[in-house]
C-alpha cells in the first residue's frame, strides 16, 4: 500500500501490528525521511519486552542518545558516555560522578574540577579522605622519592 497523504490510525480499544507466523522472523521497520522523527506518545509510559538481546548498529560512534549527551553508546569503540557524546573511555562520565555507599556521603565522589572524595561529597583537595585511611606501601614527593 502507499499513501501521499497522511494516514491516521484510530483505535478505541487494543491495537496489535503482527508481521509474520510463529515460525517465521519478519521485521517491522518504521522510517522516517529528512527530520522526521518517529514519536511515541503514551502518558502510560512505554513498555519494551524482547527475547533476545538488543543489538545497536555495529561499528557506530553514535549508535543510540538520550537527550542529546544525557546518555550514548559508541558501539564502534564499546564505549558509554554519561554527559558525554563521544565517550574516551569504556565509560566516560562528563561532569560530576558519584558512587555511592550504603549512606549519604559514602563512596567515591569525583567533582567537575577532578577532585576525588572518599567520603565526603566535597572535596578540596585532588584527593580527599573523611575517615581513616589504611596504606599498604610508602608515600611518594614529587621526585618519586619515599617520603614519610
Amino acid at each position: 500500500m502507499t499513501w501521499f497523504l497522511p494516514i491516521k490510525m484510530l483505535s478505541w480499544g487494543p491495537l496489535t501490528i503482527e508481521a509474520g507466523e510463529s515460525w517465521e522472523s519478519n521485521n517491522i521497520t518504521l522510517k522516517t525521511y529528512n527530520a522526521g522523527d518517529i514519536v511515541l506518545d503514551s502518558p502510560g509510559g512505554l513498555v519494551i519486552n524482547q527475547a533476545q538481546d538488543w543489538d545497536l548498529l555495529d561499528s557506530t560512534v553514535n549508535a543510540l542518545s538520550f537527550e542529546n549527551t544525557l546518555l550514548s553508546f559508541d558501539t564502534s569503540n564499546s564505549r558509554i558516555g554519561i554527559g558525554a557524546t563521544t565517550p574516551l573511555a569504556m565509560l566516560d562520565v562528563f561532569g560530576t560522578a558519584w558512587l555511592r555507599g550504603a549512606n549519604a556521603n559514602q563512596g567515591l565522589y569525583v567533582n567537575s574540577s577532578g577532585n576525588v572524595g572518599i567520603g565526603t561529597t566535597n572535596p578540596s583537595q585532588k584527593l580527599d579522605v573523611t575517615g581513616g585511611l589504611r596504606l599498604t606501601g610508602g608515600f611518594y614527593d614529587a621526585s618519586n622519592s619515599i617520603g614519610t
